[in-house]
């Protein structure tokens, strides 16, 4: 009868221990969900804040017939970038350029204070997309007048933004001109239409494009702000997860959790999709 008692007591603190572990577990992993969707929803509205930066951007064209490089440089300063939207690398605007217009662009835009503008990188297209400005210029000055229509990912998410109407963001693009080297980011556009000009249409949208305010994002740079050192329990892993295409990482803050290793427990995990100008991410959670 004593060791029946003793197997009873056994059996039933066994039972305790289980139910709290798994009480426990659960609670883990609902701390870990409310974690990622808070993530996620801090990433979503940083993004359409940025969104904001661009429409307020466009607006200069709305309100003008000519935007000048002195407007285009007060209004950022104005905003103060840098400072109050540090996820930014830099904001500015791209040129749709007819080739056969491409010589009375240069000159026109050499007048407007910059005698030593050129075009660099164009390709042998029929219209090129130049970058007219860019602020701050003193860190990506060497972006002026590059045609950035000759790599096909920059030239896909620009006749997106244009045929849509709306802003939209690239895949993964290596952002090079930079002190720091090469660096893995996207690019935001929204595309800006001539005044006046109908746009209801596919065929008017294309018609009447005048070019595209464009934000750049260094992927690590943009998540430092969102994740804010507030989460140093988590690994985050962003896939950008294109509708016809492989999976790209875009972003990861490693290293790898204990779980990933030989001979260790795995790790609770956790998936959020975003949708962000057009495109899906994917951001996978676990606890290191």
């Amino acid at each position: 009868m004593a060791w029946v008692v003793l197997g009873i007591s056994l059996l039933a603190s066994l039972g305790g221990w289980y139910f709290a572990w798994q009480h426990e577990e659960l609670a883990a992993r609902t701390r870990l969900d409310q974690e990622a969707r808070r993530v996620a929803a801090a990433l979503s509205e940083r993004m359409q804040v940025y969104e904001d930066v661009l429409h307020g951007a466009a607006g200069l064209y709305a309100a003008s017939t000519s935007v000048e490089r002195g407007e285009w440089r007060a209004y950022l300063e104005s905003v103060s970038i840098e400072k109050r939207f540090p996820g930014i690398d830099g904001v500015g605007f791209i040129a749709w350029v007819p080739r056969d217009e491409l010589e009375r662009f240069v000159q026109t835009t050499r007048a407007d204070k910059t005698p030593g503008f050129e075009v660099k990188h164009s390709g042998s297209g029929e219209d090129l997309l130049v970058v007219k400005y860019i602020e701050p210029e003193a860190r990506h000055g060497a972006l002026l007048g590059r045609d950035v229509g000759t790599d096909p990912e920059q030239r896909a998410v620009a006749e997106r933004a244009r045929d849509t109407g709306l802003a939209a963001l690239s895949g993964r693009v290596l952002l090079r001109e930079d002190s720091r080297g090469p660096q893995p980011g996207c690019l935001m556009m929204l595309p800006v239409y001539r005044n006046g000009r109908a746009t209801g249409t596919l065929a008017e949208r294309r018609a009447a494009i005048e070019g595209w305010v464009f934000a750049r994002f260094v992927t690590r740079q943009l998540m430092a702000e969102v994740l804010r050192d507030e989460h140093p329990g988590l690994r985050l892993q962003i896939w950008d997860v294109p509708a016809d295409g492989p999976r790209d990482l875009i972003f990861d803050n490693g290293p790898a959790p204990a779980g990933d290793r030989a001979g260790a427990t795995p790790g609770f995990r956790s998936t959020v999709a975003v949708e962000l100008g057009g495109r899906a991410w994917e951001l996978q959670f676990q606890v290191r």
